[in-house]
């Protein structure tokens, strides 16, 4: 390995090579399953393909309010000849006879179809139906939503609400899911040393911008001591860190400035980076290593940098740490203007959406002075490959921030 300390320039690599040394170095990586009760497996990812051990309904059930009847007394109704069906007292419904039922309520036994509220008279001890009705209508039969054996919960998914509820439907109890991730986030830099021990969070609020974001996908976050551009110093929070939670995120001191100390203490470790530059913009000081045992992200300190790394390189690491499979939820939009981008290298562009009838425009919106601002009004980002353009008309693909 080359001493970092010689090292003049950044060593640029594309993303694509970048996202498959990370997802090589974490090759016999395999997440730890633990089990929860279902209220509270709501954004876990599911560590097991579920199967359903049960129909859902396991009784036919109303589709819709009105009157529980047999199809068969209705044959011959119609708007001139109304039919009277008798209020039934009991089930088993018997010739002649309807009984009031509510949507979701059992179909009660000898009826099998149903009767919209719409289409029926009712009177104080019987109704008149107006028109027949076909058996079955109405009426949700058993395994309709859900058959024994049916696949309800496929492994890697992040676990929704309707996942939830199905799975109370079921009468399960208990879910197997991938652990949460600790990771540890260790901003650097003298400025935010001594403006952590001023004003707390305030002097950081790039990194808490990070550490949200991380906990959102579903990490577990720890905060480290902000330290200074002290080597020594680093380098025992690192090692700490590294023995202490299952991955680690620098923030700032990754470029190759004589304050960027980051990888230079990683080598002083001994850990291998994997890479260190990438040919995307804003992303390119980022890297990726691992220090004993555990990966390492180095994100820049530029906010639009650090957030571009985050979506990058970061995402994907935490998704693969938590054996989250699904892809990323992308819409399209037309792109508004055109916009000069860098090139001979791939670029992020933050946009901000409108909507004109039936379609979507992308505004591109710049990442320098007004960097937070930018961030905090963008919709999204459009990730163009190397040279691709982003041009008047273009249709592109925008990841929702």
């Amino acid at each position: 390995m080359v001493a970092l300390e010689k090292v003049k320039s950044l060593k640029l690599i594309s993303l694509n090579k970048a996202l498959n040394l990370i997802r090589e170095s974490l090759k016999g990586y395999r997440p730890k399953v633990e089990s929860v009760p279902i209220a509270e497996s709501l954004n876990r990812i599911s560590a097991r393909d579920l199967r359903a051990k049960k129909n859902v309904p396991s009784y036919p059930i109303a589709a819709l309010d009105g009157i529980a009847v047999r199809s068969s007394d209705l044959t011959y109704a119609t708007p001139t000849n109304p039919i009277r069906l008798s209020l039934a007292k009991q089930e088993p419904l018997r010739e002649g006879e309807a009984l009031p039922i509510s949507t979701g309520m059992k179909i009660p036994k000898g009826a099998d179809a149903v009767v919209r509220y719409e289409h029926f008279r009712a009177k104080k001890d019987f109704f008149e139906i107006t028109s027949p009705i076909d058996f079955g209508k109405n009426v949700v039969k058993i395994g309709e939503e859900v058959k024994v054996k049916d696949l309800i919960l496929k492994r890697g998914k992040r676990i929704k609400p309707e996942d939830v509820a199905l799975l109370m439907e079921l009468g399960i109890k208990k879910l197997e899911v991938y652990a949460k991730p600790n990771l540890a986030i260790i901003p650097v830099g003298d400025e935010l040393y001594e403006g952590f021990k001023e004003r707390g969070m305030e002097a950081i609020n790039y990194s808490y911008i990070i550490l949200k974001k991380a906990e959102s996908l579903g990490a577990k976050i720890s905060l480290w001591e902000v330290s200074p551009d002290d080597e020594k110093f680093l380098k025992e929070r690192i090692r700490e860190a590294c023995e202490k939670s299952d991955l680690v995120f620098t923030l700032a001191g990754c470029s190759i400035g004589e304050n960027d100390i980051v990888p230079r203490v990683l080598h002083s470790l001994k850990g291998e980076i994997f890479f260190h530059g990438l040919n995307y913009n804003p992303s390119k000081p980022a890297g990726y290593s691992m220090v004993m045992g555990k990966p390492l992200l180095m994100l820049p300190g530029h906010v639009v940098s650090m957030v571009s790394s985050f979506y990058l390189l970061a995402k994907p690491l935490l998704k693969i740490l938590m054996g989250w499979k699904e892809e990323d939820r992308v819409f399209f939009a037309l792109c508004k203007s055109s916009l000069k981008v860098k090139k001979g290298m791939g670029n992020l562009i933050l946009v901000k959406l409108e909507r004109e009838k039936e379609n979507y425009f992308a505004i591109p919106m710049g990442w320098g002075t007004n960097a937070i601002k930018n961030l905090v009004n963008a919709d999204g980002f459009v990730m163009l490959d190397k040279d691709e353009a982003f041009e008047e008309g273009k249709r592109v693909e925008v990841h929702p921030l």
